[in-house]
């Protein structure tokens, strides 16, 4: 099996895909994109308002990088195009996922089911990928 520079395999998978520079933009459905076999949490292509943008660990500046066309989607840092696969039920998971554990970490006591009203207390906690995770907990008036 060859495999590009960036240690992505060029075969074509079984699975519903897209090849950007061959295949149409899909339906707007499709939310969120990543590389054939990659974790999404790693690098992931969004779909934002005038195109696409890199997110997760792996995504090069995304806070300086703007909305990028549909032909680039799936091309890696060497210059090859790789298929990608819509992973837009894995972001609906993953940050529902992530608001829980961070509640579990912040206030364990409050993650279970009534315990905020019975002990009257509010818990607020965030998680926005910065590792950040902030508390707030008092007696409600």
């Amino acid at each position: 099996m060859s495999c590009c520079r960036c240690h992505r395999t060029f075969s074509v998978p079984d699975e519903v895909h897209w090849q950007s520079l061959r295949d149409p933009e899909p339906g707007g459905e499709v939310r969120v994109v990543a590389f054939v076999e990659d974790d999404p949490a790693v690098l992931r292509m969004v779909r934002v308002p005038g195109g696409w943008h890199g997110e997760g660990v792996a995504a090069p500046h995304p806070e300086l990088t703007g909305p990028e066309p549909w032909a680039v989607v799936g091309q890696c840092w060497a210059g090859r195009e790789h298929p990608v696969v819509d992973v837009t039920d894995w972001s609906a998971r993953g940050r529902s996922n992530a608001a829980v554990a961070a509640l579990v970490r912040v206030a364990p006591d409050l993650a279970r089911p009534g315990a905020a009203a019975a002990e009257g207390a509010l818990a607020v906690a965030s998680d926005d990928g910065s590792g950040v995770t902030t508390q707030q907990s008092g007696d409600q008036a």
